[in-house]
């Protein structure tokens, strides 16, 4: 276990003060385009190595004989074994980036450590991050980002066939791009495993290539999958899943108590602890989700309210009688 802390946390900074990263120009056009973009040298080398820590650590309690015989090592809510892993759900790369990406009005959905050692084989089936057995509904073709999902390298993976994140750029829009005559197995369950070049298998497929302390980020409909890891390393992730506070959570029933009380009221928002005695997660207002007021600038219901006048806008048009009974703007 990580260093426990002694008190409470201070209270969040005023919103002029967070350091929140935002998407620069250029990875939000990646993002829109491709469905996926890499935040290049995100995590400081310092983080990098206090995480890397305590990743090995992590593996060498819980499966690290399995990695040599190519099995890959997992292991989820890892934000509960080690401070290292909490002290990067707030981290401003990463929360900032699903700040822009989704609102404030989210929660940590899952928390992940994944280890790929050598291995001839592709690690998974092309797939999206849907919910199964359904597809996460379309509106006019196009699914909404209702989850984000952030990679932390904490090893370089910086040639193909070295255990790659693999993507069919633009997919999240235009839907999997047919494989050639003959491979389309890479989408089955079973025998993907038969076709060991998933990335050749599809047209326009890319292996994305990555540095320790870059951050991948992805849409939960972009298709994708993961290619052999040829090298002699060992690729080490940190995965964190953010979404909507209305979603239940992906790798634990509620936050360890013991854990929520020594956070501060961002952290605690973000794992999960947003329900009080009189407000539910759908709506929990300021002291439930603090996030809003400082990524907004402005109150939980304030924001609500131009959001609303917004859509009134737009649906009613110029013009439109105000919902307080007044003239709209």
């Amino acid at each position: 276990m990580g260093e426990v802390r002694d008190a409470v946390r201070s209270a969040p900074k005023a919103p002029a003060a967070v350091p929140f990263r935002r998407l620069d120009a250029a990875e939000r056009e990646a993002w829109d385009r491709d469905g996926f973009t890499l935040l290049r040298g995100a995590v400081n080398a310092a983080t990098v190595e206090r995480t890397l820590d305590a990743v090995d650590r992590l593996a060498a309690l819980h499966g690290d004989p399995h990695l040599t015989s190519g099995t890959a090592f997992e292991r989820v809510n890892v934000v509960e074994e080690d401070d290292a892993f909490l002290d990067l759900v707030d981290h401003p790369a990463l929360l900032g980036a699903a700040l822009d990406l989704m609102g404030a009005a989210i929660q940590l959905l899952v928390s992940t450590v994944t280890l790929r050692p050598p291995s001839p084989y592709p690690a998974i089936r092309w797939h999206t991050d849907d919910p199964s057995p359904y597809f996460f509904p379309r509106a006019g073709g196009q699914v909404p980002v209702w989850q984000l999902k952030c990679a932390v390298y904490l090893t370089d993976v910086d040639d193909v066939d070295m255990g790659n994140f693999v993507a069919a750029p633009g997919s999240h829009l235009a839907g999997m791009p047919r494989p050639l005559p003959g491979l389309e197995p890479v989408l089955t369950k079973s025998r993907y495993r038969e076709l060991p070049d998933v990335a050749a298998a599809v047209p326009g497929a890319r292996q994305v290539m990555a540095r320790a302390g870059d951050v991948l980020l992805f849409h939960p409909a972009l298709w994708h999958t993961v290619a052999p890891n040829r090298s002699a390393r060992v690729r080490k992730n940190v995965w964190y899943v953010y979404g909507p506070l209305w979603m239940r959570l992906g790798d634990r029933v509620a936050s360890d108590p013991a854990l929520v009380a020594r956070c501060d009221d961002v952290r605690r928002q973000l794992l999960g602890a947003t329900v009080g005695a009189h407000r539910s997660s759908l709506a929990p207002g300021d002291d439930g989700a603090p996030l809003v007021r400082l990524w907004e600038g402005e109150t939980y219901d304030a924001t609500w309210r131009r959001h609303l006048d917004a859509l009134l806008d737009e649906w009613w048009g110029p013009g439109r009688p105000d919902i307080d009974g007044e003239a709209g703007p």
